[in-house]
């Protein structure tokens, strides 16, 4: 994990101590992530992204739409580390930006 010593410097922000079970959060997680690539192919698709750069445009907004305000709020309001944000914010568009070329890629 990236920022790892940063992140735990800060307990009360995750869910469960170390050691207890978290397969439901993840399981959770992994849904949520999964709807959010499907919207991103859909997207793509209803707007004719057909090529890498409207790929790239179409993630790059859409992090500007979804993840960015959410966890720059999280960052703002709790005592999330801006460099563990930017983290999440980035894996957000990497995840965004995979499934619009998989979207190109396809159509």
């Amino acid at each position: 994990m990236l920022f790892h010593d940063k992140a735990l410097a800060v307990p009360e922000l995750w869910r469960k101590a170390g050691g207890q079970p978290e397969g439901k959060q993840i399981a959770w997680s992994t849904l949520f992530g999964a709807v959010a690539s499907a919207m991103v192919i859909a997207v793509c698709h209803e707007t004719g992204a057909h090529n890498w750069m409207s790929a790239l445009d179409r993630a790059f907004f859409l992090t500007l739409l979804g993840p960015l305000p959410l966890v720059a709020n999280n960052v703002i309001w709790t005592k999330l580390p801006a460099s563990v944000g930017a983290a999440h914010t980035l894996g957000w568009f990497v995840r965004f930006l995979i499934s619009a070329l998989l979207a190109v890629w396809l159509m």
